[in-house]
């Protein structure tokens, strides 16, 4: 990695496929990231990213950060999250503040409960949830842009009356739901 000391320049760093661990360091010096790219390392925690106003993807996927969600940080210009595989459990509860995103990649996690709202996002194109243990369906009808909605792989029986809202939808995956009809 650059040295802080004397400043970065980077624009996109790539690191994916690597032995690193522990926590993703907050990049102090390289205010100028556009994209980051840690999947598949041995991440356990994530320091804070907020400084990185020009952030718009983050690909966090394959590693243990079970706790990411729970950060309070505005990633105001963050336009791609992905936490696949990351080791989320629990409710869904998220405090990010990301105004601008468009996907979200919480799949193979063990998130439970109803599909949230994602009140908060509500630029959303695509929502990745498939392979969680989510049982119910939450209220998605806010979110005007959302055009993939994945929910694979969860048991939610009755999901249909949701996506007649949806307007914007032009693909929708609910394999191995458990759907009723």
């Amino acid at each position: 990695l650059p040295d802080p000391r004397k400043g970065c320049r980077l624009r996109k760093l790539v690191v994916s496929g690597n032995q690193w661990s522990g926590f993703v360091p907050g990049f102090q010096a390289c205010d100028s990231l556009e994209t980051i790219d840690l999947s598949s390392n041995y991440f356990t925690g994530v320091s804070d990213l907020s400084h990185l106003q020009n952030l718009t993807f983050l690909e966090l996927t394959n590693n243990h950060i079970p706790k990411f969600l729970e950060n309070d940080w505005n990633l105001s210009s963050l336009q791609y999250l992905g936490l696949s595989n990351t080791g989320l459990s629990g409710l869904f509860a998220a405090v990010l503040q990301m105004p601008m995103l468009q996907t979200l990649d919480i799949s193979d996690n063990m998130l439970l409960g109803e599909v949230p709202s994602f009140n908060k996002y509500e630029k959303l194109e695509r929502l990745i949830l498939g392979s969680n243990y989510f049982t119910r369906a939450g209220d998605l009808s806010h979110l005007r842009y959302l055009s993939y909605l994945d929910l694979s792989s969860n048991h939610i029986p009755s999901f249909l009356t949701l996506t007649m809202n949806l307007s914007a939808l032009k693909e929708l995956n609910l394999c191995d739901t458990g759907l009723v009809g």
